[in-house]
């Protein structure tokens, strides 16, 4: 009897268990609270609070934030989402981003400066930096087709495309500006372009004409960031500013953006963070008073080509002549082996057995021949040597920038 009583005890608690099992979590209020309480990094990686926060610090507030431990400064780069920004000029960023690398392009202008800014601004158009030729005629096939913008030159070698907005009802507008150096040498050479320096706390527009100083300064005010005059000694031309810079040097403001499901560049990092330039300051009058001196910086450098080489290089102007034509003679010699190891049939129009005693070795470095250059998958290009001697040269006050 005892047993029995026993079996349907147990027989019961077994079915008690099983609805308890059945009938899913117990209610909100009756659930066990956590073990502790969750710290602020657990909310900053949950909820958007950080986001917010971030939108309304100060910058230079939020980056001290940002270095205090790794989930902050993970927290901060959230804030730049530069898909959510493309956004409102293609439907596909992630495809953009891709076609972008494809074909070793890259974005400039004012476009750049809103979204480190963390701002919108309604009347910018995206500005595309592109290799005439065939990079740039699949640029142009891909917008037109996936993204249905209709392009026409506006001045040569500037291609505007307009079509609806996906965010508003204005117009997208994507500038494609065709360049025939590289990209890299456009967007920082051209007198249209804008550069952005972290260096001191100062934004610098590069004016290289008088005629454009009126527009740029009234573009820039408008959209709340400021000029400041740096002093120095009118009789020279050194500023605070270093004189020479390099792209990625450790006073550039560099953000890191996600590349997961993006094609690669064809131009490595490294090309691109080889790319030295000069910066020179210079006092510009405003076109409606003669009197009003506004300092102004141009940049400057020199393009560098050769067909040892697979990429372009910018060279600082500030570089010893002689240290260039170094460089220049021993990427000459290591040519002249890969021009005898071409099959006759292969090499260029232009070669002679005796273009170094010649005197006509320029052909080997002249841009135009080094683009139309037909490279052969067995040479060797000297680019890793092109890379250490620009970091052995371009040197500034004793450090390697």
């Amino acid at each position: 009897m005892a047993r029995q009583k026993r079996k349907a005890a147990s027989a019961d608690g077994t079915a008690q268990s099983a609805k308890r099992l059945n009938a899913g979590p117990p209610p909100h209020d009756l659930q066990k609270p956590p073990s502790h309480p969750p710290s602020f990094f657990d909310l900053v990686d949950r909820y958007p609070i950080y986001d917010r926060l971030c939108s309304v610090l100060p910058l230079d507030s939020a980056i001290k934030l940002s270095q205090t431990c790794r989930t902050l400064h993970s927290a901060f780069l959230r804030s730049w989402d530069v898909d959510k920004s493309l956004q409102r000029f293609v439907k596909h960023p992630l495809r953009l981003r891709s076609e972008l690398g494809r074909h070793g392009s890259l974005i400039a202008g004012h476009f750049a400066l809103q979204f480190f800014a963390r701002e919108k601004w309604p009347d910018i158009r995206l500005s595309i930096y592109v290799d005439q030729g065939v990079a740039s005629t699949a640029m142009l096939a891909y917008l037109s087709k996936e993204e249905q913008y209709t392009f026409k030159e506006i001045v040569p070698k500037f291609m505007e495309g307009r079509r609806p907005s996906n965010i508003d009802r204005k117009s997208a507008i994507i500038l494609l500006r065709l360049t025939t150096t590289s990209p890299a040498a456009c967007v920082l050479l051209d007198r249209a372009t804008t550069n952005l320096f972290a260096q001191e706390g100062l934004h610098v527009k590069k004016v290289d004409s008088e005629k454009y100083l009126d527009t740029v300064l009234h573009k820039l005010y408008k959209r709340g960031w400021g000029l400041d005059d740096v002093p120095r000694d009118e009789t020279t031309r050194n500023t605070s500013l270093l004189p020479m810079r390099r792209i990625g040097d450790r006073y550039t403001w560099q953000i890191q953006l996600p590349t997961q499901d993006v094609i690669p560049s064809t131009i490595p990092d490294s090309v691109l963070e080889s790319s030295f330039f000069s910066i020179d300051g210079v006092r510009s009058s405003s076109r409606s008073s003669d009197r009003a001196q506004i300092r102004s910086y141009t940049l400057s450098a020199q393009l560098f080509s050769h067909i040892a080489l697979m990429y372009s290089y910018l060279i600082a102007n500030d570089i010893d002549p002689s240290r260039v034509d170094q460089i220049r003679q021993e990427l000459s010699r290591n040519a002249m082996f890969d021009l005898f190891a071409m099959k006759a049939g292969d090499r260029p129009p232009w070669f002679q057995r005796n273009l170094l005693s010649s005197g006509r070795d320029f052909v080997l470095y002249d841009h135009d021949n080094v683009r139309d250059f037909k490279r052969p998958h067995y040479l060797r290009s000297r680019d890793d040597y092109m890379i250490s001697m620009l970091k052995q040269f371009h040197r500034v006050r004793g450090q390697i920038l």
